[in-house]
């Protein structure tokens, strides 16, 4: 149990004395340029063009438009009543210059 404790307390030393060495370690230009000239070996990543991922993707980015256009549309349903779709239309192209849209759903 000792031996474990005894351990324990070295390894954590170690650790420590390597933590706060790291902060006086310099990288050299031989080292940035090897670095720098594996990660353009690499060269970039060539994922997949699966339609269910663009679909997805497609489709939460729609998502804010979808639900903003539900939101206006239910607010204009609840200040006009429900009618028919000729009235809804006379409402919009009878008289524009006076009455539009606007002004609807702030009488």
């Amino acid at each position: 149990m000792k031996e474990d404790e005894k351990e324990n307390m070295q390894l954590k030393e170690v650790l420590s004395r390597t933590y706060h060495e790291k902060e006086n370690v310099e990288v050299g230009e031989v080292w940035e340029a090897k670095t720098m000239r594996s990660i353009r070996q690499i060269g970039p990543h060539n994922a997949s063009a699966d339609y269910m991922v663009l679909l997805g993707q497609f489709a939460w980015r729609l998502a804010p438009a979808a639900s903003f256009l539900i939101v206006v549309l239910s607010a204009a349903m609840s200040q006009f009543g429900y009618m028919s779709e000729y009235e809804l239309a006379s409402l919009f192209f009878d008289d524009l210059m006076e009455f539009n849209l606007i002004e609807s759903l702030f009488v």
